[in-house]
């Protein structure tokens, strides 16, 4: 996940997305490195994960905790910042493809900002939120515009959104 996040940060910002145009595509169309693309599809599940990583607050790279502190490659010992991270399975007629949303684009699909999520996972596990997120908004119709990669893990194809909205 953390070579997605840095892979997903190497993408144009959303505001030069929204101006570029998407092409629209069924899921069994899409590619290895398709850029600018859009998919609707049906929400069908919610993968399993921790729904955050932490980041610097100041420059907001990925940071490592380390003996109780956590320390950024760029501003040394800091306090700890999250941003969202939700992985769905996505479908439409022609097939599926696992989907990663980042940051702001996660709390859209969650419904929830990342100070609400911080609390949240204060008192449940992120386990727990899965399951409540699943039976909300599985089923659910959803547009998404982004890229595509390669996921090196799972050696399958997965959509980076960018944007994400409930159709």
């Amino acid at each position: 996940v953390l070579q997605d996040i840095e892979e997903a940060n190497a993408l144009p910002p959303a505001e030069k997305m929204k101006q570029t145009s998407f092409k629209e595509k069924k899921i069994s169309e899409l590619g290895e490195n398709d850029r600018f693309v859009k998919i609707e599809a049906e929400i069908v599940d919610v993968i399993s994960g921790k729904l955050r990583f932490s980041v610097c607050p100041k420059c907001g790279k990925k940071i490592e905790a380390a003996d109780g502190s956590f320390l950024c490659g760029e501003c040394g010992e800091v306090k700890e910042d999250i941003r969202a991270v939700v992985g769905l399975k996505v479908r439409d007629e022609s097939g599926e493809i696992n989907t990663v949303l980042f940051a702001e684009v996660a709390e859209k699909a969650i419904g929830m900002n990342k100070e609400g999520l911080k609390k949240r996972l204060e008192v449940n596990t992120a386990e727990q939120l899965i399951a409540e997120l699943r039976d909300s908004i599985n089923g659910k119709k959803a547009v998404l515009s982004g890229s595509v990669k390669m996921n090196g893990y799972s050696n399958e194809l997965e959509f980076n959104a960018r944007e994400f909205e409930f159709a």
